[in-house]
């Protein structure tokens, strides 16, 4: 795609998007000469605008948070424009903000770069929407989880029977082999949560099927928490539910430090089918 001026790291689409800025015919010939910090002079000698129009507009850039300023050899001061990654995030943080005021929602967004996105849910719909909102940007794919006792049982008593159906459904219509680490009591724990609600659970392991898992089960006494991890190809969702946060974090260093994290858990754990041992106790139960 062409590009606005020759030097410079926006595509004319670009440009056109930033018209929301408001920036006029010379505001817009400065910022984009400004890949690199400039003094005055050297503004006016790229862009042929006189020094009064850069000094004035550089002044109205400023104030808008794009250009800053920076030293220069003696006192001449000299200036460049904001990065377009940094560009890029506060347009995402705007956006994030519009639709959180427009919808009530609870969510708060930091993009570092176009690669790097970190965001806090809070409240419950909000850390289901955006655990549905993950899987759904994956498709054939493992999800890699550690789900706690204490984590499990909370989910028992926040989530309704519906919206559990509908992610596990979500799951198994994208096709996503479910690798996890759970205690290894945690089936004892299964078996009285069933026999008090025998339709809830059956109806959610209806709504799994047949679905692809490999789980392992280690030492209850190392995970004796009320948060869970769930790594998926490109993301990592950490989930309270007692306090209704879900913290998704978007960055590959970050994601295989936790999925290196997981696999060496995962190969001290012992390994169990549990899509039978759902079976076994449902079935026990009958």
């Amino acid at each position: 795609m062409k590009k606005t001026v020759p030097d410079s790291s926006y595509t004319q689409a670009d440009v056109d998007a930033m018209s929301i800025l408001g920036l006029g015919k010379t505001e817009r010939a400065i910022f984009f000469a400004l890949t690199h910090a400039k003094s005055i002079q050297e503004i006016h000698a790229d862009t042929k605008i006189s020094r009064t129009g850069v000094k004035y507009s550089i002044q109205k850039l400023a104030e808008r948070g794009l250009v800053e300023k920076t030293k220069g050899v003696g006192s001449r001061s000299r200036y460049v424009g904001i990065t377009k990654e940094r560009l890029a995030s506060r347009f995402y943080t705007l956006a994030d903000s519009l639709n959180a005021s427009g919808r009530n929602k609870k969510t708060v967004r930091v993009r570092a770069n176009l690669q790097s996105e970190f965001s806090i849910q809070i409240g419950l719909e909000e850390v289901l929407d955006a655990h549905e909102q993950i899987v759904s940007e994956n498709k054939n794919e493992r999800l890699y989880g550690i789900q706690p006792n204490k984590s499990w049982q909370t989910l028992q008593t926040k989530i309704p029977k519906e919206a559990f159906i509908r992610f596990n459904e979500l799951i198994r219509s994208n096709h996503l082999i479910i690798d996890a680490i759970l205690a290894d009591n945690v089936y004892s724990l299964y078996k009285p949560f069933v026999a008090q609600n025998p339709e809830r659970l059956a109806e959610m392991a209806e709504s799994l099927g047949e679905r692809m898992a490999d789980y392992v089960l280690v030492n209850a006494n190392f995970f004796d928490h009320g948060a869970e991890l769930w790594i998926y190809k490109d993301t990592v969702f950490i989930i309270n539910w007692q306090d209704e946060i879900g913290i998704r974090i978007s960055n590959k260093d970050v994601r295989d430090l936790f999925k290196d994290m997981f696999d060496f858990i995962k190969a001290h754990g012992k390994k169990v089918d549990h899509n039978e041992m759902i079976r076994q106790i449902i079935g026990e139960l009958h």
